[in-house]
């Protein structure tokens, strides 16, 4: 499996390098929400893909028209279907713990 690297700005996974932005969308100061935009759209494959996220502990809980949501205990994370993820109830709040969230949902296509 290929070495992920997830910052602020950036994800490398492997020798690819994507551009993202994480968005602070809500903080209750107990849970809090983000959005990681990336530049480029996420376009997993799929098969692979949910394989993945049943191995390091994700539970299918959604699908809808513009997203497929994914639980991991008390988190959700969906990915919408132009490609961005948002991470839902994170506790307790901060954007490495998002990051890290994020950084295991983006590593299932390797894991599948």
């Amino acid at each position: 499996m290929p070495k992920l690297t997830l910052t602020q700005d950036k994800l490398a996974l492997g020798d690819q390098t994507l551009g993202v932005r994480l968005i602070q969308l809500c903080d209750t100061g107990e849970v809090a929400d983000y959005e990681l935009v990336p530049e480029e759209p996420l376009q997993p494959r799929w098969r692979v893909f949910k394989r993945g996220l049943a191995k390091l502990g994700f539970t299918r809980d959604r699908r809808h028209p513009r997203y497929d949501r994914f639980n991991l205990g008390s988190i959700q994370v969906s990915l919408t279907h132009d490609g961005r993820l948002i991470i839902r109830h994170v506790s307790p709040p901060g954007s490495d713990r998002a990051l890290a969230v994020a950084a295991l949902f983006l590593l299932a296509e390797g894991a599948g």
